[in-house]
This record gives structure tokens, sequence and C-alpha cells, in this order.
């Protein structure tokens, strides 16, 4: 005999799951126009919110907990090297 669904969709036992984070960086009802370069969004003391409760990270461009990006120190010093080359090639 089988169970009518409690809701609108049905996932099955053993079915994989899988989140895609980058949603929650375009969410309207947390970022005032998501779709829009601003460069003073996240100025510090900005507070983001949503259903009231504010959010403590609002963006995780590496991920969280258990599932930090392995990458994620090296993309840092990449980023450092970056910037000192290019202040160094420049005329000062």
């Amino acid at each position: 005999q089988q169970q009518e669904p409690q809701s609108r969709y049905l996932i099955e036992k053993g079915t994989r799951i899988m989140a895609f984070p980058a949603t929650m960086h375009y969410d309207p009802e947390v970022f005032k126009d998501p779709e829009s370069f601003q460069y003073d969004r996240f100025v510090p003391g900005t507070v983001f919110e949503k259903n009231g409760k504010r959010i403590a990270e609002p963006v995780r461009p590496f991920g969280g907990g258990a599932h930090l990006c392995p990458g994620r120190k090296f993309i840092a010093y990449e980023i450092q090297a970056f910037l000192a080359m290019l202040v160094s090639k420049m005329e000062m």
C-alpha cells in the first residue's frame, strides 16, 4: 500500500540530494536588487536578515562546516600574489 505524499515533492529513500549554494547569493529577500553590482553591499556593520532573523554569513563562497573548500587558502594566497605583482608593475 502506497502512502499519499504530504507535500508536492516526493523524495524516495536513497535519492542523492545536492544543494547549489550560489542561489543563496541571489535571494531578493536577503539582498536588495541581488542582480546588480553594489560596491558597498558588504561594508562592515551591514546587517542581513531574512524572515526577521539575522543572517551571520550571507555569502559563503568557500562552503562551510564539514564541506569547506580545500582550495580556500590557496586562492587567498594567489590573490595576494597577484596584487603584489600588479602593484610592483605600476609606476609610482
